[in-house]
């Protein structure tokens, strides 16, 4: 007698319908802090219509967000708020804010302090805060253990967390989006196919060196590189793109993160940046800025600042002038830093501005230390 094969048994629970109508609501959290610090405090706040506001500052992870924080007077109190700059593209995402408000003492210890707040940032309502998270009594007391306002300067300390709730009002009749990552073996099949100069359509000639590389995968990365293989141009007419003004080794480096996407050579990485804004590769771009800070010392701080300035790079020239401002080497003494300024005066109101603020945002006033008052003249009102 033969022996059947034993049955398989299927499931009986039916799978879940893919269904007509859909809505995603997701919230990528992000983090940042920020110092603010008001010299002169007692004469400055009667000199500017009882409002004070700070600069702005952001994530780096998501910089479309500008925050900033504004001291409102009352008649027993000064409130403390938070404020929202919302980017171009969205107006109509909430945002959902985790945030903690201090004043520091001297010593940067917390002198006076709120617990974690939590709050919702909407359109048309782009404020929170505690409208009297200070009463005058308790600021302006005589008493010399005062820790609230030492030798009339104020420090306030904002930390926050925050998500931007993206939801789909377009219900839309189709399956549900999946989420797709581009796999190490494409990465490495995209690298075999540079390396090995498979189907190469395109070359560039940098530096007395020849590059073959694929038009379609770098206009997919670069709106410069798509624009230049669309048009009638003689580049596109010729497949052959010289450059000039990038050496060899550098474009070389470039071309393997078109590529593979991997991290570039720390020696390269200033140069990178450069062709990275030249092309408009701005993953690259991010990428540098990170490795360029991770590197940031006393030593090399005003380089920096210098070339992120001519570069208009504004991320990383904000984070380099905070590290400058808050270094414990008062690298505003130095030599050169004076160099620096002399060739670029707008360096000091950089680095004056983005940690103690003494006129509003928007103002010309620079309020000079004297240690460089003697090279830089304030702007004119």
């Amino acid at each position: 007698m033969s022996q059947s094969n034993p049955s398989v048994v299927l499931p009986t629970k039916s799978k879940t319908s893919i269904p007509d109508w859909f809505c995603i609501t997701s919230g990528i959290w992000r983090k940042t802090s920020f110092l603010w610090t008001i010299k002169d405090f007692k004469e400055y706040h009667c000199e500017v219509n009882k409002l004070l506001k700070s600069s702005s500052f952001f994530s780096n992870t998501d910089p479309e967000y500008e925050w900033y924080l504004t001291i409102v007077e009352a008649e027993e109190y000064f409130g403390l708020f938070l404020n929202l700059d919302r980017g171009v593209n969205d107006n109509n995402n909430e945002v959902f804010v985790n945030m903690t408000m201090c004043l520091r003492d001297v010593e940067g210890n917390e002198a006076l302090g709120r617990q974690q707040t939590r709050a919702k940032f909407t359109v048309g309502n782009d404020r929170h805060g505690y409208p009297n998270f200070v009463s005058k009594k308790a600021l302006f007391d005589p008493d010399p253990n005062n820790k609230f306002l030492i030798e009339d300067k104020l420090t306030v300390f904002c930390e926050l967390k925050f998500a931007k709730m993206e939801g789909n009002d377009d219900y839309l009749r189709r399956r549900p989006e999946v989420n797709v990552t581009i796999s190490d073996n494409a990465l490495k099949g995209l690298e075999r196919m540079l390396h090995n100069q498979t189907f190469v359509d395109v070359t560039f000639v940098v530096d007395g060196k020849n590059f073959g590389a694929h038009k379609s995968i770098l206009a997919s990365r670069s709106p410069v590189f798509e624009a230049m293989f669309i048009h009638d141009m003689q580049e596109n007419r010729s497949n052959e793109v010289n450059i000039s003004d990038i050496r060899s080794e550098v474009f070389d480096a470039f071309l393997q993160y078109m590529y593979t996407d991997k991290t570039p050579n720390c020696k390269l990485v200033t140069e990178l940046f450069v062709v990275a804004d030249k092309y408009q590769v701005e993953g690259l771009q991010v990428l540098c800025e990170e490795i360029i800070l991770k590197e940031l010392s006393p030593g090399n701080a005003i380089d920096l600042l210098l070339f992120a300035d001519l570069h208009r790079a504004k991320r990383l020239l904000k984070q380099v002038a905070f590290y400058i401002k808050i270094s414990p080497i008062n690298l505003m003494a130095t030599q050169s830093w004076k160099n620096a300024i002399l060739t670029r005066p707008n360096l000091f109101e950089i680095v004056n501005g983005v940690c103690d603020i003494k006129c509003p945002i928007g103002s010309s006033e620079v309020q000079l230390t004297s240690d460089v008052q003697h090279y830089v003249r304030p702007t004119k009102k």
